[in-house]
């Protein structure tokens, strides 16, 4: 995986260089995600080192026997996230498993 941070990869023995964001300003926007995988989208961005952000909610969920505190998302399908919207950036939003599109 690319650390699109730091602008480069070691792969099969050689660099491969990605544009840097460094420098640049960065500005949050939404992402549309599958309801439901919110969570494993934000673990696919926390691994491309993708700011972002996922506001949770702790609520208690009925079950058959019991009642258990579960956490779900403030905004279901929808995780924010704090970068350079600049093509690159875009696609590798894009091509997360789990995004529809960014707003």
């Amino acid at each position: 995986m690319p650390d699109i941070l730091s602008g480069e990869e070691y792969s099969g023995g050689r660099f491969i260089t990605y544009p840097s964001i460094a420098g640049k300003n960065k500005a949050w926007c939404a992402v549309y995600v599958q309801v439901r995988h919110e969570k494993e989208v934000y673990s696919r961005f926390q691994k491309k080192s993708i700011d972002c952000f996922l506001p949770l909610l702790e609520k208690w969920s009925k079950r058959k026997d019991r009642r258990k505190k579960i956490w779900t998302p403030l905004f279901p399908g929808y995780i924010f996230v704090n970068t350079v919207l600049d093509n690159y950036t875009n696609v590798e939003i894009l091509r997360t498993q789990g995004v529809v599109w960014i707003l």
